[in-house]
């Protein structure tokens, strides 16, 4: 049995293939299948995959007939391939150092609590020049730790301190998890979703156990024109830098989000007919910090982790 199944999503990423899969084959751990997925590329990528078809950590090669226009489609068809209890999500434009595997695998194997595991993630470009390190983004996210340090955390607290206005986990790269928990939970992986369908996923994840941050830089998050993340980066960022501002002079709007959530969680109150009501939070965040296109995205996001609070609330309400 593999311990680790390792999913490459490919669409169009010819130029940065090879050191990806590169990258992954020459890992120090390599107790791991590898499961090569292409979305119906229209450049250069089938030649390139198939240089790898006869490797013997290669288990599956599949090629769309048509493009799917979702990673979060292929995700999902990756993780029906995959026979590991561990999943990477190697995206085909990142790479990763060649420990990555040998430092993230025994988080899992020490810690039966936790279903997830992070790394810090240098930021590069398309020429691969480092730019930034996503540890130093959001001032570290309000958490420090020393180098080379694990910090888990409790699900739930993760979610209200890290994931509400900017997501801890901004590169599915960086990310080592349990494959059951998802497998047993087909929706946590929304096919609905064009972007942000990772967040969805750990915010999931999250709800259900504890997270665990590495403070190892081991990933190379590629920020470029052609990739999806790019586009959501500016948004982010401005949603960010606003929301900083105002916490920093009044802690009331973080507190907004917290005991909203907590709230929600605690005291179930749509068991006694009330509703969270998202429209009248989207107009509230919109006049207020005139985020624009970006509140859709933010609320969105709170919504989708306010009904994934809910289900657990109900999940445990049922067996009490």
């Amino acid at each position: 049995m593999h311990k680790v199944s390792v999913i490459i999503p490919n669409y169009n990423h010819e130029n940065f293939l090879q050191q990806r899969i590169d990258s992954i084959l020459l890992q120090t751990y390599q107790n791991f299948e590898l499961i090569i997925l292409d979305d119906c590329s229209t450049d250069n990528s089938k030649s390139i995959i198939e240089q790898y078809r006869d490797h013997p950590k290669v288990s599956n090669i599949v090629y769309n007939t048509t493009n799917s226009g979702n990673t979060f489609k292929q995700w999902k068809l990756g993780l029906k391939l995959a026979k590991g209890s561990y999943i990477w999500f190697a995206e085909s434009d990142d790479y990763a150092d060649h420990s990555f595997l040998e430092k993230m695998v025994p988080e899992l194997e020490k810690n039966p609590q936790v279903d997830l595991v992070f790394c810090n993630s240098y930021i590069i470009d398309a020429t691969g020049s480092i730019k930034s390190n996503t540890n130093n983004w959001a001032s570290a996210y309000e958490a420090t730790q020393g180098p080379d340090k694990t910090t888990i955390f409790n699900g739930l607290e993760f979610c209200l301190k890290h994931m509400f206005y900017l997501c801890r986990i901004p590169n599915a790269s960086a990310v080592l998890f349990r494959k059951e928990p998802v497998t047993n939970n087909p929706d946590w992986i929304d096919v609905s979703l064009r972007n942000a369908g990772d967040w969805k996923l750990w915010l999931n994840i999250a709800l259900t156990s504890d997270i665990l941050w590495l403070n190892q830089d081991l990933n190379y998050f590629r920020i470029h024109g052609a990739n999806v993340t790019s586009s959501l980066t500016l948004l982010n960022k401005e949603a960010h830098i606003i929301l900083k501002e105002l916490i920093q002079k009044n802690h009331t709007y973080y507190r907004i989000y917290e005991s909203l959530a907590a709230w929600s969680f605690k005291q179930a109150s749509w068991t006694k007919g009330y509703s969270i009501n998202i429209t009248t939070i989207k107009r509230y965040f919109e006049n207020n910090l005139s985020l624009k296109s970006g509140v859709y995205l933010l609320v969105y996001l709170n919504k989708q982790l306010l009904i994934a609070m809910k289900k657990k609330c109900r999940a445990s309400n049922s067996t009490t």
